[in-house]
Order: C-alpha cells, then sequence, then structure tokens
C-alpha cells in the first residue's frame, strides 16, 4: 500500500532462470514492461493487479496477482481499531506481508484486550519461523496537518518462550508514504512481556495478561498531512504477539482563518443582497469592503447592502483570529432592473376576452394564469389585477393591469308549449331592457304561431348585452280512439282507450283501460292528453238481458243404490237446454252407491243474444234398510242421549251378538264394530258435529237409527 504518485519497485522471483519478463501493470504507468524489476506509479487512488509472465528456452509460466496494490489518499482523524470486525485486514489496514506467504499478521477471536473485546491481532511466532523477516499491520494513512501533539495507544499481550526464543514488536511512523521510517516504540523479551514464559503451545492470553502501552508521537506527526503507523513483528521463533484497542489521543492545533464568503448568484439593482462568510478556522472578526454599495465597509459577519446601478464590482473580506487574518478579494455582476410599464384592454363584459401588454423588459411572465409573452390574451370572470414580471436575464421588474368587468346580463326565457291555434307568452329575464326577433320591445310578447317556431331576445344591462332563443312548439290534439261492446247482464266488459298519453274516465278512472259492469245500457266518456293538448271521445256499452230458466225433479229424495235406490225424472224450461251434474244424464238422476246430497242444474243459452242462465235442484240420497223387516230388532234397541256431544249408548236387550256400523251424511263409514252384547258407550266425538246414520246388524236383520251430535 502506497500513496498515489509514489515509485512502487517490483522484484522478479521466478524460478528455473527466466531470460525475458513480460509485466502488465492494471492502473499502473508504465502499464506494460518487460524490464526484470521495473518501477511503477499509480496516479489515483484505487486498488489494483499485476500479471507476470516470465520465459525462458524451455516455456513461459504466469501469475496474476488480484488487488496486489492499494493506492490510498490519507484519511480523517480519529482512529479507533478494535478488530471485532469479520473482514481481515480491516478496512484501510494493509497487511504487510513481506513475501506474500502465510507468515502474516491475522485475526485471533479467542483474545481480547481491555473492556468488552473479544478479538485482536496475533503474530502467530510459535508455529512460524519469521526470523529476519520484518512483516508489519499498517494503520489507514492519516491527516494530521492540524494536530499538534499526539499520542499512539494500544493494547499488547505477550509470554516469551524463553531467553534463546524471545520476539521483538517496532512501531514505526512515516511521514512521506514509506520512503523514510521512524521507529517510535521497540520492546521485545521480558520488556514486552505480560505474562510469564510459554513453551507447551501457542500462548492464549487471559483477560488480565494484557499491558496497555502509550507512545507520544507528537513530534513526528505534528503538522504532517501524510502518516503511516506500522506494527512490525522481529520474530524468533517465540511466542504469539498480540495486538488490540489501537487509538489515538491529540490535540487539534488552532490555525489562523481561511477566509471566503458567498454571494447570490444573481443580483439586481434595487435588490438587498447577503454576503454570507463562510471562512474555516473560527474566525472571530470580520472586515469587509464593498465600494459602490449602500454601505461600502462593514465589520459584521453577514452584511445586507444594496447595490443602486449595474456594473462589476470588487468585494474584499478579512477574516481574523487570535492566531492571525486572511484575506479574499471576489468580483459581482449587479445587473440593472428593469422598468417594466402596461398597457391594453382596461374594461370588458364577463364572458368576454381583453389583451393587455407590457414593454420594458426581454421576457414576461403574467399571473394570475402564469402566462407568458409581451402581449396577452386574458378572460377575467371580474375585476382582476394582473400583474406581469418582466426579466432582463436574472433580474426582474413588476408592474400591473386592472381590468374592470361588468356584468353581462344573463338573459332566461320560458319555452312554452301551444295547442294548434293557441297563443303563446314568452317572457324574458335577467336585463334591464329587450329586444326581440319579431320587432317587439319589453320582456313579454304574446305569439300565435301556426308550427312550432324559434324566437330570439336580446337582453341589455348597461353596456353589456346578451341573447336567448326561446322555441315555442306547437302540438297537435290527441287522437282519441275507444271500444264499444255488447254484453249480457251480470258480466262485465274492459274499454280500451288509445292515441293519447294519459286518460281520464267519466268514472273517475284515469288508466287507459277500465273494466266496467253495467245492469243497462250505458254510454262512457274517456278524454285523453298528450300533456298540452286533450280530447275526448264516448263509447256505448249495451247489455242483454239474461233468460228465465227453471228445473224440476219427480222427487228430492233418493235411496242408495244398494239399498233400492230407483232413477229420479228432472225436467227444465225453457226447453232445449242442457242439463248435467253428478248422476245426471239427460233428463234422468242415476240412483247412487253412495249417500249424499247431489245437485242436478239445467243451463239454457239464448241463440239470439249469447246469454245464458241455470237453475239446480238438490237430490238427498240415503242408505235405505227396509225397517219393517226386521221384527227381531224393534223394541229391542235403546240410544241415550239423543242428541249428544259425541258420546252416548247403544243398549241392545236381545241374547244374540250384533255388530254396528255408522255413517256420515254424505255415507262416509266413520265407526264400525263387530259381535257386541248389551250396553256399549259409542265415542264419536272426534269426528264432529251433524246427523250419523247408526246401523245395528244381527244375521240378516238391519235396523237404523239417526243420532244428532251437537
Amino acid at each position: 500500500s502506497t500513496c498515489p504518485g509514489q515509485p512502487i519497485k517490483f522484484f522478479d522471483v521466478s524460478t528455473l532462470y527466466p531470460t525475458s519478463w513480460s509485466w502488465t501493470f492494471q492502473g499502473g504507468t508504465p502499464a506494460t514492461s518487460t524490464v526484470k524489476n521495473p518501477t511503477v506509479t499509480y496516479a489515483a487512488a484505487g486498488t489494483y493487479s499485476v500479471a507476470l509472465t516470465a520465459t525462458n528456452p524451455y516455456g513461459n509460466g504466469s501469475v496474476t496477482k488480484i488487488a496486489y496494490i492499494t493506492i490510498t489518499n490519507p484519511g480523517s482523524l480519529p482512529l479507533v481499531e478494535g478488530f471485532q470486525g469479520a473482514a481481515w485486514p480491516p478496512a484501510g489496514w494493509v497487511n504487510d506481508n513481506k513475501f506474500q506467504d502465510s507468515i502474516k499478521w491475522e485475526r485471533a477471536t479467542n483474545a481480547g484486550g481491555f473492556g468488552t473485546s473479544s478479538a485482536s491481532a496475533l503474530f502467530d511466532n510459535y508455529y512460524h519461523d519469521a526470523s529476519g523477516i520484518r512483516d508489519g499491520l499498517m494503520a489507514p494513512k492519516l491527516n494530521f496537518g492540524t494536530v499538534s501533539n499526539a499520542r499512539l495507544r494500544f493494547d499488547v499481550a505477550y509470554s516469551r518462550y524463553d531467553a534463546t526464543y524471545s520476539d521483538t514488536l517496532e512501531v514505526k511512523i512515516s511521514t512521506n508514504c514509506g520512503n523514510t521510517w521512524t521507529s517510535v516504540y521497540m520492546k521485545g523479551g521480558t520488556a514486552l512481556s505480560t505474562a510469564p514464559d510459554y513453551t507447551v503451545d501457542l500462548w492464549v492470553p487471559t483477560s488480565t495478561q494484557w499491558r496497555r502501552d502509550s507512545i507520544d508521537i507528537s513530534t513526528v506527526v505534528a503538522g504532517q498531512g501524510n502518516v503511516l503507523i506500522d506494527f512490525v513483528n522481529h520474530g524468533h521463533y517465540g511466542q504469539g504477539i498480540y495486538l488490540d484497542n489501537v487509538n489515538l489521543a491529540y490535540t487539534v492545533a488552532a490555525l489562523p482563518p481561511v477566509a471566503n464568503y458567498n454571494y447570490p448568484s444573481s443580483i439586481c439593482t434595487g435588490a438587498s443582497i447577503t454576503f454570507t462568510d463562510v471562512s474555516t478556522n473560527a474566525p472571530t472578526s470580520w472586515s469587509w469592503n464593498m465600494p459602490g454599495a449602500s454601505v461600502s465597509t462593514s465589520t459584521l459577519q453577514n452584511p445586507s447592502v444594496t447595490y443602486n446601478t449595474g456594473g462589476v464590482y470588487s468585494v474584499t473580506l478579512t477574516a481574523t483570529n487570535g492566531s492571525g487574518n486572511n484575506s479574499t478579494v471576489k468580483t459581482i455582476t449587479v445587473t440593472s432592473t428593469p422598468t417594466v410599464t402596461t398597457g391594453g384592454t382596461s374594461s370588458l363584459c364577463s364572458g368576454n376576452s381583453g389583451t393587455i401588454t407590457a414593454s420594458g423588459a426581454t421576457t414576461y411572465t403574467w399571473q394570475p394564469g402564469s402566462l407568458t409573452g409581451a402581449s396577452v390574451v386574458v378572460n377575467p370572470t371580474g375585476n382582476t389585477t394582473y400583474t406581469v414580471t418582466g426579466a432582463n436575464g436574472s433580474c426582474s421588474g413588476i408592474s400591473t393591469k386592472v381590468i374592470t368587468v361588468n356584468p353581462t346580463p344573463t338573459v332566461n326565457v320560458n319555452n312554452p308549449t301551444v295547442c294548434t291555434g293557441g297563443t303563446a307568452t314568452l317572457t324574458a329575464s335577467g336585463a334591464t331592457t329587450y329586444s326581440w326577433s319579431t320587432g317587439g320591445t319589453g320582456a313579454s310578447i304574446n305569439p300565435t304561431p301556426p308550427s312550432t317556431t324559434v324566437y330570439t331576445v336580446t337582453g341589455t344591462t348597461g353596456s353589456c348585452s346578451s341573447s336567448k332563443t326561446a322555441t315555442v312548439t306547437v302540438a297537435p290534439a290527441p287522437t282519441v280512439a275507444v271500444n264499444a261492446a255488447t254484453i249480457c247482464a251480470g258480466s262485465s266488459v274492459n274499454l280500451i282507450a288509445s292515441g293519447a298519453a294519459s286518460y281520464t274516465w267519466n268514472t273517475g278512472a284515469n288508466t287507459s283501460s277500465i273494466a266496467v259492469s253495467p245492469t243497462v245500457n250505458t254510454t262512457y266518456t274517456v278524454t285523453g292528453s298528450n300533456g298540452t293538448c286533450v280530447n275526448t271521445r264516448t263509447t256505448s256499452v249495451n247489455v242483454n238481458a239474461l233468460p228465465t230458466v227453471s228445473m224440476a225433479a219427480s222427487s228430492s229424495t233418493a235411496c242408495t243404490a244398494s239399498t233400492g235406490g230407483v232413477n229420479v225424472t228432472l225436467t227444465g224450461s225453457p226447453s232445449g237446454g242442457v242439463f248435467s251434474g253428478a248422476g245426471v244424464s239427460g233428463g234422468t238422476f242415476t240412483a247412487q252407491p253412495t249417500a249424499g246430497t247431489y245437485t242436478a242444474t239445467y243451463t239454457f243459452s239464448n241463440s239470439t243474444t249469447g246469454c245464458s242462465n241455470s237453475a239446480s235442484t238438490n237430490i238427498l240420497v240415503s242408505v235405505c234398510t227396509g225397517i219393517g223387516e226386521v221384527n227381531l230388532l224393534d223394541g229391542n234397541i235403546n240410544l241415550f242421549p239423543n242428541p249428544n256431544g259425541g258420546v252416548f249408548t247403544l243398549q241392545a236387550n236381545i241374547e244374540n251378538e250384533f255388530d254396528v256400523t255408522i255413517y256420515n251424511n254424505i255415507g262416509q263409514l266413520v265407526y264400525s264394530r263387530n259381535s257386541l252384547k248389551g250396553s256399549n258407550e259409542i265415542n264419536l266425538s272426534e269426528f264432529g258435529r251433524g246427523i250419523y246414520n247408526v246401523v245395528i246388524k244381527v244375521d240378516t236383520d238391519y235396523k237404523t237409527i239417526k243420532v244428532i251430535i251437537e
């Protein structure tokens, strides 16, 4: 590692007697060489590789060393290194391995100096024989230019192997990038030792086997701008030397100021500017000389002044502290501020545009609107002050232009709709006076257009006017149509209107279709509207009477078919009608298998009017049992109570067993028990109220008793 511009001598150590050499130096000067041991310089900081091809009559061999040369500029203080980072060597440090072999300084992670350190730098002289080799560990190059005194401090640990195999640590300092060195520390043997001799293995110090050494290096480094510190091992195959917590304690010398100041990049006449002191080394007083400024001299640190005339001026600052003073002179250019004048439109009606102008500068920017140019078109909505900034380069002047905006009347007019032949009323508002396209004046006119017509009205207020159009729509009356109807008495019919948008009937309905059920011939009226115009139509509903129909049956009762039922004859008037109903065929009701009430209907239609009517009669069908033939049961059966609530007693005063079946009034079997004798309680409460037929059977004899359940 070295500094930019420092010569570096490369030595060929190839074997087998090469006779020619080809070197390549990345970033170096020269970049290539055929000399055996060339000298190279590097102009810029960086890390560079070196390649060598060595040749003899039997062939050649090559080697490339990556990142072999490190060129650095001095860094800034402080220096604090505890070797805790995993990278080795630490950033900026250089392992000065003389023969580029495995014998060199390394990082030890099993021992650390004072404090919380857990790692250190180690040179292992126990396992490596470094006799005669002076491998070093160089700290980063540092700038001590402002330092007046300094001490180098570090922790060291060492246990001598014995008096023969004893090692030494040297600290050397260079202030010319390694060209020459000054030794500031040299300790070896018992002087370096922090623990007794140790011969068993590579010695590892405990936390109490360290010493902190401090070296005053002020006479060597004070004021120097490029300082190298090298920790050098003088090994004699003894024991390991441990190094940790390398740091510097230093005092910065007081220096005279270096005068400097900043000022605005653009300076215009009439504008206040501030000269800002940026001098270094802490000046305590300032003296300014500013000829041509509003204040030509000042002792303020940051004076503010004004230049009223354009031109080139010199400004001098002298900065002073206890160590001396320093002056700097800078030249500034003051640009004349332009005088801007405005013209153009001063008043206009709202909704219109105007043109405003500016002069006296090179470029112009207008606000509001961020418009640019010497002439701009504006559309203000109210009284507006426009500000124009005119610039000559970096200096600018400001002027204003006021535009008064007179209100343009907002004219409104209605758009009526009239029916054909009707007269419309057009009424305008929003202005003071009005003029119509018909030639009329005033706020209102009353035209009678034959068809839809557009009219224009111009309203004026003061000096401003605007126009509005109005449309008179002439709408035709709707053509309303509605159906007529003839119905039979008792029927209804839908009356449907069409041809309009909405409808109103004399019945009060307001739909297009209504359902009516008149009992006599009736006239209905519907009024249709299309929104503006209406029309009316009438229609009639004629009502035909129903024919008078009657019906008769030869008997209103009958027995079931299984108990001797016979047919019933049916008759109807007028003749020519149709009989219908369960058990009905033609004019006959046929005996039915099930008891119940049956309805027979007779329907007659009038062939002229199409109206029909019906008449009906009921026939009661019962189970007939031939009671007069059951002599055994006569007078021997009692049922009580009757009527009842659903529970009653059936008592038979006979020796024989008997069966009981019970039917409801439509002939359905609801109860059945066999082989009864004597007195028996029967419960029909689950079947509800009504008349039930209780049939008692003994052998071939039957008896029927009606029971009423309330």
